[in-house]
């Protein structure tokens, strides 16, 4: 099987890593899923046959790969657009196995897909402590402080989600600022600060 993943045939290596039982079944499913991840691409079908190898590992009892078929199965899933999909996985990651190396990433995942799904209850807690770690880049600041920009508002919590739309806003002068700058106008719509919002939705061009 693995001879034929480094032939990249992958039909047939899917022949015998599935036929792979035991203690090294996790394992040739993995090798099997990731080589169909990387292939994948945008290709839904592709995708689904990824994700259905990950989920098959992440139901392996003890198996020490589940966090990482959990957290690759949650990528399949976002790029097939299935929030509830990744929702799903990466909160069993986040409480099955809190330290692991993919938890951190799962996060910021989680907490778009919880946008998405317009859950700002889930979003908030996952994206607060995604941006309490140091070290982040600017890309990813700039992204999850939009999302909790975005999970504020769901909630309600207009002054909140402006105080992080600005932040984005500070962080990047591209796509994710232009969407930071009209939902500071909406939030401040919500808030009847149509004065403040006109400023805000005056901004867009700017950007």
């Amino acid at each position: 099987g693995v001879k034929a993943l480094e032939a990249k045939d992958l039909e047939r290596a899917g022949e015998l890593l599935r036929l792979v039982k035991g203690s090294h079944r996790g394992r040739a499913l993995d090798r099997l899923g990731f080589a169909r991840f990387e292939a994948a691409g945008s290709d839904p079908a592709q995708l689904a046959v990824a994700r259905d190898l990950f989920t098959a590992i992440a139901t392996i009892a003890g198996e020490e790969l589940m966090p990482e078929a959990l957290y690759l199965g949650a990528e399949c899933c976002m790029r097939l657009s299935d929030h509830r999909g990744v929702g799903e996985r990466l909160q069993r990651l986040l409480q099955d196995a809190p330290d692991h190396a993919r938890a951190d990433r799962a996060r910021l995942l989680l907490g778009e897909a919880a946008v998405a799904m317009a859950d700002g209850n889930v979003a908030v807690p996952v994206l607060e402590q995604f941006l309490r770690a140091p070290g982040r880049d600017r890309g990813d600041r700039a992204r999850a402080h939009l999302m909790l920009g975005r999970a504020r508002m769901l909630r309600g919590e207009h002054v909140e989600a402006e105080a992080s739309l600005q932040r984005v806003t500070e962080l990047s002068d591209g796509p994710l600022a232009a969407e930071a700058q009209f939902r500071i106008g909406e939030t401040r719509q919500k808030r009847a600060d149509l004065q403040g919002a006109a400023d805000a939705f005056v901004k867009l061009p700017i950007l």
